[in-house]
């Protein structure tokens, strides 16, 4: 199988600073079009996928019958009532997950914030990484 995403940055465990400065910087690199949920798949998802309850995020992870890996994100104005924290977060996710794009399977994730993250959401990431581990 190809590898999509690039090498995690610094070693095996990422900060919450690293996924920030990529997700500003651009980098020339950003999650494929393909890799994300359209509507149609998007609600296909809601119906069919296996739940995964963390602290603050819900993951809903169904097999998609693709080579490659689709994510959607799900930030409520209920959990951050600021756009730009909405987006923030969401720009944070998509490079969390582009970083492990060569390494999860053909599956559909829906990440989902349940409640207004502390210390600026690095126990969220924590938690994805405790939630999705990586596979081989």
């Amino acid at each position: 199988m190809p590898s999509f995403g690039p090498a995690e940055p610094r070693g095996a465990r990422a900060s919450l600073f690293d996924y920030q400065v990529a997700a500003l910087r651009g980098e020339g690199a950003s999650l494929p079009r393909r890799c994300r949920l359209s509507s149609p798949d998007f609600v296909a998802v809601l119906r069919t996928g296996k739940l995964l309850r963390g602290r603050g995020i819900t993951v809903l992870v169904p097999s998609n019958r693709l080579p490659y890996p689709r994510l959607g994100l799900v930030v409520p104005k209920r959990v951050l009532k600021r756009s730009v924290d909405r987006n923030r977060f969401k720009r944070v996710f998509r490079e969390w997950f582009r970083y492990r794009l060569g390494r999860l399977s053909g599956r559909d994730w829906i990440l989902r914030l349940n409640e207004a993250p502390l210390n600026g959401g690095a126990a969220l990431l924590l938690e994805l990484d405790r939630l999705i581990p990586p596979q081989p």
